[in-house]
């Protein structure tokens, strides 16, 4: 039995309890949408291929039968209507009123992906993601900017410093400031210190475990303890799963925290991304939320995604002492990454559109940059390779639903977008913030679900947006 085929059976909702157990039977052994939009793995091989040989990849979804998404939306349609003729709570139904819209927008956007539709495609993206930020896709490039020009002075090799002119010529000129996506040192001294206080989250989260010897964890070592943690630590009722590729995730569907076959990480990244990220937050909110009175909170309230992996990060950041610690680590990047490419896939600040191979070479320019400066004695083709790599999973990633000509899927905005909201909510509210969102997936910096929470009495009055 699954987690949330367990909800219904184990805990009563006090607030939702019917509306949660018909919504939760819609959604029960669906794909999540951005699975929806995955490309099959020969696609995807096709795809790499063209991106390599500087050809633009269609990735829109026209893998799948327009009458299944079509009748998948008239379902969703259909419990819609059941729900606008209920007489549930007005504020109840209001919460659940706007997840439906979301949803049914979600089906939407998958639908005009595999029409090729991509004018539709962005509409949709826009209403579920808002407007795009300009400002931290301004302070993103002016990030790597910053750092491609510290490259390009501080290396004695002309092959790094070519590197890093070609990232500083290739990158668009939007204003930004890196600053903006920094939280101040008070607030993220506060944050760290509330996560690692005596009976705080990290001590939670990680009681009974030991830390292994050595400098890093491996599968050899950290499988016991994120086994241990599932079991003993949050719940038992999720358990490990294997990974595709070297990403974690979580699948609340399946009741799994996935891993990857291989990894070796340091201990403070370890207790960031799979605890912390993936475990703690995701896991733990879910759970939380399980022995609420909303069981919408366990799927999540409209839009919650923002506040849901800005807080999961903010865990992944503070294991490091400061914020620069963290920020000189790869995954940083990465996530600076993503929303650069997404913002310039969509011409964010310009005339058009860039299309899929104008935004794989973009991000391959830029590991490229990082691989050669941080391995400037390594073998030059693997570390092309590397970049070459990384940058097709990412162009997969972001791009995925576009015909490939223009465009992307926002999704993944919402880590460096949601990042900033999570640190400006504890430098305005105070460090317990971040951890208040633990009661369940929603937005700690969306006023509206605050506002909502608040009324329903699933929040104290003293929480505020």
């Amino acid at each position: 039995m699954s987690e949330t085929q367990a909800a219904s059976s184990s805990h009563s909702f006090e607030l939702d309890q019917e509306m949660f157990e018909t919504y939760n039977q819609m959604r029960l052994g669906q794909k999540d949408y951005y699975e929806l939009l995955t490309l099959p793995k020969d696609r995807k091989g096709e795809a790499r291929l063209a991106l390599y040989g500087g050809e633009d990849a269609g990735l829109h979804a026209e893998h799948h039968e327009e009458s299944q998404l079509s009748d998948r939306i008239s379902f969703m349609k259909g419990w819609k209507d059941s729900l606008l003729e209920s007489e549930i709570d007005v504020d109840v139904k209001q919460l659940y009123r706007w997840r439906i819209n979301e949803d049914i927008a979600n089906m939407y956007m998958v639908q005009a992906s595999q029409r090729g539709d991509m004018r539709n495609f962005a509409r949709w993206n826009t209403f579920i993601y808002g407007p795009p930020n300009v400002e931290t896709y301004g302070a993103a490039v002016d990030w790597i900017v910053s750092d491609a020009k510290d490259i390009a002075t501080g290396s004695p090799d002309g092959r790094v410093e070519l590197a890093a002119r070609e990232v500083i010529d290739a990158l668009p000129s939007i204003a930004g400031d890196k600053m903006l996506l920094t939280p101040d040192d008070t607030t993220f001294t506060a944050v760290r210190n509330d996560h690692f206080q005596e009976d705080g989250f990290f001590d939670r989260v990680l009681a009974d475990v030991e830390k292994p010897q050595g400098d890093r964890v491996t599968r050899e070592t950290g499988e016991p303890i994120l086994a241990h943690i599932l079991k003993h630590n949050l719940g038992d009722t999720y358990e490990l799963g294997r990974a595709v590729g070297s990403a974690w995730s979580v699948s609340h569907q399946q009741s799994l925290l996935k891993q990857p076959d291989a990894y070796s990480m340091p201990w403070e990244r370890f207790i960031g991304l799979p605890v912390g990220h993936e475990a703690a937050t995701h896991i733990g909110e879910r759970i939380n939320a399980q022995m609420g009175q909303l069981g919408l909170m366990m799927w999540g309230l409209d839009r919650y995604e923002q506040g849901a992996e800005g807080r999961a990060l903010i865990r992944e950041q503070v294991p490091y002492e400061t914020f620069a610690e963290f920020a000189a680590q790869p995954r940083w990047r990465f996530i600076l990454e993503r929303k650069i490419a997404i913002s310039y896939g969509i011409g964010l600040g310009e005339d058009k559109p860039h299309g899929s191979a104008e935004v794989y070479e973009l991000i391959r320019k830029i590991e490229y940059m990082y691989q050669l400066a941080n391995s400037p004695t390594g073998e030059e083709g693997a570390i092309a390779k590397l970049a070459q790599t990384r940058s097709s999973d990412l162009a997969l990633r972001v791009l995925k639903g576009t015909d490939g000509a223009g465009g992307a899927y926002r999704k993944d905005e919402v880590y460096l977008d949601g990042n900033v909201r999570a640190w400006q909510a504890a430098k305005e509210r105070g460090a317990y913030a971040v951890t208040e969102g633990d009661k369940g997936k929603y937005d700690i910096a969306n006023s509206r679900h605050v506002d909502y929470l608040q009324r329903l009495s699933v929040l104290s009055s003293e929480h505020k947006a």
